[in-house]
């Protein structure tokens, strides 16, 4: 197995039981894919920006990989989740994957529809920043954002965003 760094690919070498067993019902393509996204959510959503139980998040491009792996991650972990879409079919998929409401970005207005978050993650990052923080849950004026970064993973931009 290789991994991508700043030094070109490097060999990795994994014990047996640092690994899990595909299903037959999943694909090794799609079982490749899956972790990325997992553990790119993981990391930022619920680890830097700490989302838990009982707070909102709102997901901009909920219908891409990222997005629907956020939503169902969410969904689990208690959140009440708002995403965005460019098609109203993305938007129903969002719904169904567990988003209370999903607003169409081409023909909507997230700003009004949705209510203020905890945590925004961005992967258009084409959204300005007045835009996104008008979307945050007010909170202590003391209170800095507690990230706001914009990272590269590959070829995409994450954008986080959340309150203390």
């Amino acid at each position: 197995m290789c991994a991508y760094s700043w030094r070109g690919l490097l060999p990795i070498h994994y014990r047996a039981s640092q690994c899990v067993t595909v299903p037959d019902a999943v694909s090794l393509l799609d079982a490749a894919a899956l972790p990325e996204a997992l553990f790119t959510v993981w990391h930022n959503v619920f680890q830097r920006c700490g989302l838990s139980a009982g707070e909102s998040v709102l997901i901009h491009g909920g219908a891409s990989g990222i997005g629907t792996m956020a939503i169902q991650m969410a969904k689990i972990m208690g959140a009440t989740i708002y995403a965005t879409a460019g098609t109203d079919d993305k938007c129903a998929l969002c719904e169904q994957l567990g988003a209370t409401k999903a607003v169409n970005y081409k023909t909507g207005d997230f700003e009004t529809e949705l209510p203020p978050v905890d945590v925004i993650l961005d992967m258009a990052v084409e959204t300005s920043s007045k835009r996104i923080s008008i979307c945050l849950r007010p909170m202590d004026e003391s209170a800095p954002l507690r990230w706001l970064e914009v990272f590269k993973l590959k070829s995409t931009s994450y954008r986080l965003w959340s309150r203390d």
